[in-house]
This record gives C-alpha cells, sequence and structure tokens, in this order.
C-alpha cells in the first residue's frame, strides 16, 4: 500500500507542476488583445498567425481542433479591420462550419462544467450571441465586396441562430445585435432585387429596436410596395405586431418600384464604424456565498435536496470558501470613445448605435446562473474525492508518506481547477451604422475615433450599394 500511494502521491505532483504551468486561452491572446486595442491590427494578426502556427494570412490550419477555430475567428476579425475582406470571409466561413454552439437550456450540469474547465474542455463552445455577432461581421465582409449572394447566405445562417437556437428570454436580451444583424441582412437582399425579403429583414430589424426616422420611412415605403405582413413576428410576440408601421402603411402615398430605387437605392452608402473591443473572460475567485447567490437564479438547472444539503454542511465546515469561475473583465479595454463620422467635410449623425458590450454583459449574466451551477457541483465532487483519499490515508497508518499523497492529491485538484477562459477576444464593443445617398465621384468620408483618424477616398457607384467598413481605430 505505501508503494501504491507513493506512486499516487508522485502522479498528482506531475500533475500539479503540469497544470499550474499551462497558460489560459486569454494569456496568449493577451499580446494581440492588446494590439487590437492599440488600433495595431498588424501586429495583432502576426501575433495571432503565430499562435496558429501559420506563416501567412493565406494559410488556413491543417486541424481546427482545441484553439484554432477561435483563433482563426480572431483572425478574420482582425483582417476585416485591415479591409481584406475575402480572407476574413474565408476564415469566417471556415469558422461557421467548426464552431460548436453552447445550449445551456439542453446540456446537463455535468457537460457544463466540462465545457467551462480548461483540463476537460476540448473544442470550444459559443454562445448564441458569438454566433449571431459571426453571421453579422460576415455580411460586413461580402457587403463590403458587394457579394450580395454571400451575405445573404449570412443572412440566412443568422436568421437559422435567431429563429432555433436562442430561448425565450434573449431576443430581449439581444436586441442590438438582432437588429443590426437584420438590418444588414435586409441591406443584402434589397440591393439583390429580393424586395420581400428585404421588407421581412428591415421589419424584424425595426422591431428590434432599429428605429432611425429615415429607415422608418424606408420600411413603410418597401412593405406598402411589397404587401409585406409582419405574421411572423405576430405568431412570435403572440399579438399584433409593428402596428403603428402597418397603420402608417395603411396612409402611404402610393409608389413605385422605379420611385423606391430613385429614392432609396441610388447611391446608396453603408458606414460601418466599429470601436473598442467586448469584455472577455479571466479567472476568478468568487466567495461561495455569492456563487449560491448566482446560482438560485438558473431556468435550467438547479440542486436537488440532497445537493443542497451536503453543499451547505460543506460550506457549514469550511471546506469549501471559493469557486474559481470565468467572470467578465474589461481590464485592457479601451474606454467607449467619441466618434465623429464626416462626408464630404459634413458630419453626419448615426442611423443605428448598438453597444456590444452591454448586449455580451447581459447576455453572460444571463448564463451565469446555469454556469454556477455546473462549478458548485464539480466542486463538490473534487472535494468527496479528497475525502476518499483521506479515508485511504487514515488506513495506512503512514502519517508522512500519507500526508503527501493528500497534499499531492488536493494540490493537483486545485491546480486543474481553472476555469476555460477562452471567448471571441478582437470583438468590437460598439457597432455604428450610418446610412446615405451619395453621387457616383469620389468621396471624402473620415472619422475620429477619440484622438486618432482614419480617412479614405471612396469612389461612389450609383448603381450598387457602397459599403465603407472602419474598423482599425478602438
Amino acid at each position: 500500500m505505501p508503494l501504491r500511494l507513493l506512486h499516487l502521491a508522485l502522479i498528482a505532483l506531475f500533475a500539479l507542476v503540469w497544470t499550474s504551468g499551462c497558460a489560459t486561452y486569454s494569456d496568449n491572446v493577451r499580446d494581440a488583445h492588446s494590439a487590437v486595442a492599440q488600433s495595431h491590427p498588424e501586429r495583432a494578426v502576426k501575433l495571432l498567425n503565430t499562435q496558429l502556427q501559420l506563416k501567412s494570412s493565406k494559410r488556413l490550419p491543417m486541424e481546427f481542433e482545441d484553439d484554432n477555430v477561435l483563433l482563426l475567428l480572431e483572425r478574420a476579425t482582425v483582417l476585416q479591420a485591415m479591409g481584406e475582406y475575402k480572407l476574413a470571409a474565408r476564415d469566417m466561413m471556415a469558422v461557421d462550419d467548426h464552431l460548436e454552439w453552447l445550449d445551456l437550456s439542453s446540456t446537463g450540469a455535468d457537460d457544463i462544467a466540462k465545457y467551462m474547465y480548461s483540463e476537460s474542455s476540448k473544442q470550444y463552445r459559443a454562445p448564441a450571441y458569438e454566433r449571431l455577432l459571426l453571421n453579422t461581421l460576415n455580411m460586413i465582409n461580402f457587403l463590403a465586396m458587394r457579394d450580395f449572394q454571400g451575405a445573404k447566405v449570412e443572412a440566412r445562417r443568422f436568421t437559422l441562430l435567431e429563429q432555433f437556437f436562442l430561448d425565450n428570454e434573449e431576443p430581449a436580451l439581444l436586441s442590438g445585435i438582432l437588429s443590426v444583424g437584420n438590418y444588414l441582412g435586409g441591406a443584402a437582399f434589397e440591393h439583390s432585387g429580393d424586395y420581400q425579403q428585404a421588407a421581412r429583414y428591415y421589419s424584424r430589424a425595426y422591431h428590434y429596436g432599429f428605429r432611425a426616422p429615415q429607415f422608418r420611412d424606408r420600411l413603410v415605403d418597401l412593405i406598402w410596395l411589397t404587401g409585406y405582413k409582419p405574421r411572423e413576428l405576430q405568431a412570435e410576440e403572440g399579438k399584433e405586431a409593428l402596428t403603428k408601421i402597418m397603420e402608417a402603411v395603411d396612409i402611404n402615398e402610393e409608389i413605385s418600384f422605379d420611385e423606391y430605387r430613385e429614392q432609396y437605392l441610388k447611391g446608396d452608402t453603408l458606414i460601418i464604424v466599429q470601436t473598442g473591443l467586448v469584455p472577455w473572460k479571466q479567472a476568478t475567485r468568487v466567495p461561495i456565498a455569492q456563487a449560491m447567490s448566482y446560482s438560485h437564479g438558473s431556468h435550467y438547472h438547479s440542486f436537488d435536496n440532497d445537493q443542497e444539503t451536503r453543499l451547505n454542511m460543506m460550506v457549514a465546515n469550511g471546506v469549501i470558501e471559493s469557486v474559481n469561475f470565468p467572470m467578465l473583465t474589461t481590464i485592457g479595454i479601451p474606454a467607449d470613445k467619441p466618434v465623429v463620422v464626416k462626408v464630404d467635410g459634413a458630419e453626419r449623425p448615426s442611423t443605428g448605435n448598438v453597444d456590444v458590450s452591454s448586449q455580451v454583459q447581459t447576455a453572460y449574466a444571463h448564463m451565469v446562473p446555469s454556469m454556477m451551477v455546473a462549478a458548485i457541483t464539480r466542486l463538490m465532487t473534487r472535494v468527496v474525492a479528497g475525502e476518499a483519499t483521506e479515508a485511504v490515508v487514515n488506513q495506512t497508518g503512514n502519517g508522512g508518506l500519507g500526508f503527501l499523497a493528500k497534499l499531492a492529491v488536493e494540490g493537483a485538484m486545485n491546480a486543474a481547477d481553472k476555469p476555460d477562459t477562452r471567448s471571441w477576444m478582437t470583438l468590437p464593443g460598439r457597432i455604428r451604422i450610418i446610412r446615405t445617398q451619395l453621387g457616383p465621384d469620389v468621396h471624402p468620408i473620415s472619422i475620429t475615433v477619440g484622438n486618432e483618424s482614419d480617412a479614405r477616398q471612396v469612389m461612389i457607384r450609383e448603381d450598387s450599394l457602397n459599403v465603407v467598413n472602419f474598423s482599425r481605430l478602438r
């Protein structure tokens, strides 16, 4: 028995040393994250290629395992900021094919815990808001290239996620993300000549909060032209939808498709400004009382009576004092800065302004209770394993060696208790949209973010949608 115990101790001590030295995802991406925050995308993409073990952004990884899928998503976001839309779109499509989705409503607590902790989590599972934003940002790539077919594919993927992968509360929590995604989808269908689908997407954008006056007029005219009825929204809401819009449609002046195109599509220009960064995950020791308070808000998971009793006993005996948990942090994130957009030297107001950071924080807070139940359940199981080790130690009668084994096992468990801090760290914290109509000429378009400026000379086509994306300055 002593030899077996020594063997156990050595294995556990090795595990302690090995796991305590492993860097987290956020550790590995910190330099690239900092480069994006400082508006240096070229440096960021080099660092990300190093993490991917690739010499060039023209290459894809051989395997889409472990962190590679998420690293590729980070690279795509930075490539978009550099204006490399074709490469960014390719990377995002590859990510979409391999990115797993985290469904807390139908996933057991044990499986959630495996997702949450580094030593058992392998493939990254994205929350719903990251999946929605993946398709949203890829729509920007395709629209910037005037590839409306590609943009429509992303819009349809966005719709599938919106309709089938959100729980009953998430649409309200993610209203800003849903509004901008549907708005861009509407633009894609509108400029490919599918006005019925454009009306559908624009209606959903308006429903979720995209309410600029000029957009309201556009939507009323489009619904009048197409005869679109928001039955889908009515079914989802269980009541009349877009009532004020539909009342305006009933009294709208007659307009022809030619007049609509002349009024809204001629020289149509979308200026998209992406600034800031969203909060990212950091391993945090949460006091057990606070952790238990979080866990009581879960809609999907809870402790049974036996678990509740056992947990209270462990807390009362001081066995469990805290939970190591992936909490969101804003460390290293640039402050929200004033943004000024000028076209032909004149300042232009935003048509839409989505605070992505707040949406992420709200959506993650919605996830925390279920995740906390899983984390506490896992911790209780590990405590029981430690107690079993202590029982074996007591049976051996070898105090010194037994103490070594107990210390090693407990130390290894604590070292391995490292939350998975993976998240989409280069995601912009705010998305602004400015929509205007410009003549067929070269137009100076500039933005100022805080004290930094970025300017372009943009050739406007009168017969197509013109998309100008700014996401270099954060």
